[in-house]
């Protein structure tokens, strides 16, 4: 069990890291402070700036044995807090831990000091603090570090759950959390005089078209997969021009990745068909794309085995999240596991800006890291 004392650092680590919230890849000051709580240890070796701003610890026995991660967010949202009367409130303007990623890091950082005092008796333990997971860079930046040279046995990770019963473990088999991305059209044509429209070439009568073909293409889909139009653009706030330039955002989400890459690639040809017919310039970019994060038998079954154990009452739930998470990348490679925890009922939704991570959860999470570890 974690004494007192400890879990009051533990908390007063959490409260620092949300009152100094730093964006996807500007992590600079929050692996400092996670640094500083970790201090130097002889049983473990440090990675810093891994996948950017990363820390990786390694545990390693020496002896043979399997390779189990467990990994942590670090990034902050883009967002305004709102919480009153916080004494930890955000104060850097406009930027927030409305997702949890300050309560992720510090659970991964107590269960860190538990295993500086109990060891790793086989095989190696990796810790990774993750940066960027909100913009979907990190855990792909993690992988492509040359200092990742690991082929984890499985691989585990958790987010917060507001909706759920505090502390109540939820996973499912097969896809936790759906794939998505977003796709940017740019239409380009020629701007002319608003007196004069004929000698321009307006996006207008394109844009109509993709928003008519968009409509119609929804119907088509599986109820797993949505488009969502998220921004449309044409011209400027002007009354004297005909505008020549127009962009429209989409979002794209399905429970499988296929799924997924195979409707952006109908859109994408269906807008290059149109903005040819209408005389128009075509720029088509996908960003923040997140496959599907799918969960694996094996490290499911050891997630199921340590809800057991501590006679947690777990949820399985019957179909995924449509929000999605990086950790994709790693379960993609390696046998995996997301698994959600519960962080109360009457907790505000994820990136509202009243969200504030409940510390109760802390030790809750530190004891299920261990009873996995033990489990595995």
């Amino acid at each position: 069990m974690i004494s007192q004392a400890e879990l009051s650092e533990i908390t007063d680590l959490r409260h620092a890291l949300h009152q100094h919230p730093e964006l996807s890849g500007f992590e600079v000051n929050t692996a400092g402070r996670i640094l500083e709580f970790l201090g130097e240890h002889p049983g473990r070796t440090i990675v810093k700036g891994i996948g950017g701003q990363g820390i990786l610890l390694v545990y390693d026995s020496k002896a043979p044995g399997k390779t189990i991660m467990f990994r942590a967010d670090m990034d902050a949202l883009p967002i305004q807090e709102e919480s009153s009367g916080l004494s930890y409130k955000s104060k850097t303007d406009g930027v927030a831990h409305l997702c949890g990623h300050d309560g992720h890091s510090a659970i991964l950082a107590g269960f860190a000091r538990y295993l500086d005092k109990a060891g790793v008796t086989s095989g190696q333990v990796l810790l990774l603090f993750q940066p960027s997971e909100e913009n979907g860079k990190g855990a792909f930046s993690v992988l492509g570090d040359p200092r990742f040279s690991f082929e984890p046995d499985m691989v585990f990770a958790f987010h917060n759950l507001p909706g759920y019963e505090m502390g109540m473990p939820v996973y499912r088999k097969d896809t936790f959390a759906c794939a998505s991305t977003g796709m940017i059209i740019r239409l380009t044509g020629r701007t002319a005089h608003a007196a004069e429209p004929q000698k321009g070439i307006s996006p207008e009568s394109a844009i109509e078209r993709i928003l008519l073909f968009v409509r119609g293409f929804r119907q088509s889909l599986p109820s797993d997969t949505i488009i969502t139009t998220t921004h449309i653009q044409m011209g400027e706030k002007a009354f004297g021009i005909a505008p020549g330039m127009g962009e429209l955002y989409f979002t794209l989400r399905s429970e499988r990745t296929e799924m997924l890459d195979n409707v952006c690639k109908q859109l994408e040809e269906k807008v290059r068909e149109i903005a040819l017919e209408e005389g128009l310039g075509c720029v088509v970019e996908k960003t923040e794309y997140f496959p599907a994060t799918v969960n694996a038998d094996e490290p499911l079954s050891v997630l199921k085995n340590a809800i057991e154990s501590l006679s947690f009452q777990g949820e399985e739930i019957n179909t995924p999240f449509r929000w999605s998470e990086d950790f994709a990348w790693f379960t993609g490679r390696y046998p995996g596991v997301l698994f959600g925890l519960g962080s109360g009922k009457d907790q505000p939704p994820l990136h509202h800006p009243e969200y504030n991570f409940p510390d109760e959860l802390i030790p809750t999470g530190i004891q299920l890291f261990k009873e996995i570890l033990k489990n595995v």
